[in-house]
């Protein structure tokens, strides 16, 4: 069954350092909609490509982390709430001084039934957690770590764990991926393991990606790419590296055929745990888009490679990787900057057997549309269009871990520009339930 809910907010245009806030004053339809009402206020930038999108199973709210790089100072917590069908701001989370684009905030749902809220500031800060009873009654915790970024939480083997990036100064720049431990819901942190040690290795941009086991528990996948600057302000990622845990203290790759206890140096990820890359001479981008564990363990994942023009689904079941095209849908071909494709994106959304939907939006296309498969991806359905008409979006996100067979809702948050306002960005909100279908 899919239900259609587009919510759109415009976020209040401020200067720096006022404090960001979001209403409810105002009320007007989307053309070329079934009437939907859409609520709004104002701001300027509140989409970043840091998002993460997180279903609270208990209060039956899905969270949305936006963030404005250099007005709100912040992210704020947006939730949307599946019984009420209101999309409000549960929280906001003001930075304390220094920040840049790699500041991120985030959100996990806890055994105990609390929320855990988490974020960095820059790329050489530590990150502050908050836990509590709902995003809008979270406690700090106060900083921890050394110099994070791009952190996610999971649990694996009932422990709960959070994998960043680090960058330590001491002497040349030592590029981590570092694993911290909890042993008391979130609220403290303790240096766990060391991943990657990648010295000064500026070509790996080891921003994580994880995927963990939502019904086990008992396996976590790790995601990360080497980037190539080619000119100014022209980057691309052109290797994806993956790596395969189930105690965060050995880690293989992810065919199984090699593993160690010892931090993995950069040659050895280049000999043995490449999953695919494409050229480095164009400015080409490879990216992980969307992924899942199912009840067997088994990784399903897609992403795209912009100098074949292709997305891709691959497999990896009983220590073996199957790869085939997404057939008839191209990613954005790479012209300019790299932030031309950067928010390319191919979500994944298990309905069973062989059966999948795709959420997917290009630069090059300027719409976000919904295909079908049931055969693996063998053929794929026409799209259907989900962002507005009169609409222009320039990123979107769902959850990148969603859980397949509980009934839960799947969301898609479009950020965008609405109507030519070019002074201010929107956000819709997309919710089905894919099980229901």
């Amino acid at each position: 069954m899919v239900r259609l809910f587009f919510i759109l907010f415009l976020l209040p245009v401020m200067t720096v350092g006022q404090v960001g806030f979001f209403s409810n004053t105002s009320k007007f339809h989307v053309p070329g909609r079934n009437d939907p009402n859409v609520s709004a206020t104002s701001i300027r930038g509140a989409m970043t490509y840091e998002n993460e999108v997180y279903y609270d199973s208990k209060r039956n709210i899905t969270y949305c982390s936006f963030s404005s790089d250099s007005i709100q100072k912040g992210f704020t917590a947006l939730g949307f709430n599946h019984n009420t069908k209101n999309l409000s701001e549960l929280n906001f989370f003001p930075f304390s001084g220094a920040y840049d684009t790699h500041m991120r905030g985030g959100f996990f749902l806890l055994k105990n039934g609390d929320v855990l809220v988490h974020r960095t500031e820059r790329h050489n800060d530590p990150f502050r957690t908050w836990t509590g009873d709902g995003v809008e009654n979270v406690v700090d915790n106060g900083l921890s770590g050394d110099t994070t970024a791009y952190i996610a939480t999971y649990y694996l083997q009932d422990s709960l764990y959070l994998y960043c990036r680090a960058t330590l100064f001491n002497g040349p720049d030592t590029i981590k991926n570092r694993i911290f431990k909890s042993s008391d819901n979130g609220q403290s942190w303790s240096m766990f393991h060391d991943v990657l040690n990648l010295g000064n290795a500026n070509s790996i941009a080891p921003y994580p990606t994880v995927i963990a086991d939502n019904y086990n528990q008992s396996i976590v996948y790790y995601f990360c790419n080497e980037r190539r600057f080619i000119v100014t302000d022209s980057v691309n990622f052109y290797r994806i590296f993956g790596l395969k845990s189930t105690d965060n203290v050995t880690f293989s790759n992810l065919e199984g055929s090699f593993s160690t206890t010892s931090e993995i140096n950069y040659s050895t990820l280049l000999d043995t745990f490449v999953v695919d890359q494409c050229s480095d001479s164009l400015r080409h981008y490879m990216k992980i888009c969307g992924a899942f564990v199912d009840e067997n363990d088994d990784l399903f994942f897609t992403y795209f490679d912009t100098e074949a023009s292709r997305f891709y689904f691959s497999t990896l079941i009983n220590d073996t990787i199957t790869t085939k095209e997404i057939p008839s849908i191209r990613p954005t071909i790479p012209t300019g900057s790299f932030l031309n494709m950067i928010n390319d994106f191919c979500q994944i959304i298990p309905k069973g057997g062989d059966s999948y939907d795709l959420i997917v939006y290009t630069n090059s296309s300027g719409v976000v549309n919904k295909y079908s498969t049931t055969d693996a991806f063998d053929t794929i359905s026409a799209p259907t269009q989900i962002s507005p008409k009169n609409f222009t979006p320039t990123i979107f996100r769902g959850p990148l871990n969603y859980i397949p067979n509980r009934g839960n809702p799947y969301t898609v948050w479009i950020s965008g520009v609405y109507d030519g306002i070019t002074d201010q960005e929107s956000v819709f909100v997309y919710e089905y339930y894919p099980d229901q279908e």
